[in-house]
């Protein structure tokens, strides 16, 4: 069905504000993580429109672990393994999550775990001594509870530590969280 001459042309809105380059970015870099347990978005698009679509998931890990019935233990080792495998995966395409947490683990109803939430929009660094980019960025439940390698906080007046999106995240910090 072609759209009317009313229709608004999102390529040309994209252009208008150089965000075209940017969603490409977004896709290749989802496109590129396929593998164990990985969650990434199917993509529809033509000349009129571009869709990022998100698989429905019923339980991120934390909701399921208070969920009746309660996860037996050899439920608790195979998640375990599906997420260390999601991890391994991402890893060694040099992709780092950067935020692995209980509410970034997914659980279907047959018991598999996609790892989601994967992006290069949140700090690298935060200053230790103003929580507001952490509150914004890691603790969107706010429970204040912290997933975070104690080395991505930093103080900022000995250091000059730009507060990079996205780059400079080590393997390891992922291990930490």
């Amino acid at each position: 069905m072609k759209p009317s001459k009313s229709s608004i042309d999102v390529s040309e809105i994209l252009a208008k504000y150089n965000s075209k380059v940017c969603v490409y970015g977004v896709r290749g870099q989802c496109e590129c993580i396929h593998g164990w347990n990985v969650l990434s978005s199917p993509f529809v698009e033509d000349e009129y429109m571009f869709i990022m679509e998100r698989s429905y998931i019923s339980f991120n890990l934390e909701n399921r672990l208070g969920t009746r019935p309660f996860l037996e233990k050899i439920e608790k080792k195979w998640i375990l393994f599906q997420l260390l495998k999601a991890v391994s995966s991402l890893h060694n395409k040099n992709i780092v999550h950067g935020d692995i947490k209980s509410e970034n683990v997914l659980i279907s109803t047959g018991g598999w775990a996609y790892l989601s939430d994967i992006g290069n929009y949140k700090p690298t660094f935060l200053p230790e001594n103003n929580p507001s980019d952490f509150y914004l960025f890691f603790d969107a439940s706010e429970k204040r509870s912290c997933c975070i390698a104690p080395e991505r906080f930093f103080n900022p007046s000995s250091h000059k530590e730009s507060a990079a999106y996205g780059f400079d995240l080590k393997k390891a910090m992922d291990i930490f969280s």
